[in-house]
């Protein structure tokens, strides 16, 4: 089986989408503001894949279920010596 990659602008339209909703936006709200070509699984699997690497988070169950963008640190990590 050949893995066909992902473009990259696919995850950026998501994460662009979920942006414009601080406090968390539902599947079904993503997929009318979403402007993705694709269809509804393909974009399921995306948004799993952002939760996966830690760029989303899901909250609550179902379909009640919210995604929004992972809190992002504002400085990265220092290099610890030992």
């Amino acid at each position: 089986m050949v893995r066909r990659k992902i473009p990259k602008s696919e995850f950026e339209a998501i994460t662009q989408a979920v942006l414009l909703f601080p406090d968390g936006v539902t599947f079904e709200k993503l997929l009318t503001v979403v402007k993705l070509d694709l269809p509804r699984r393909t974009i399921q699997h995306r948004v799993s894949s952002l939760v996966k690497k830690g760029v989303l988070i899901s909250q609550g169950k179902t379909k009640a279920m919210k995604y929004r963008l992972a809190e992002v640190s504002a400085s990265p990590p220092t290099a610890v010596e030992t």
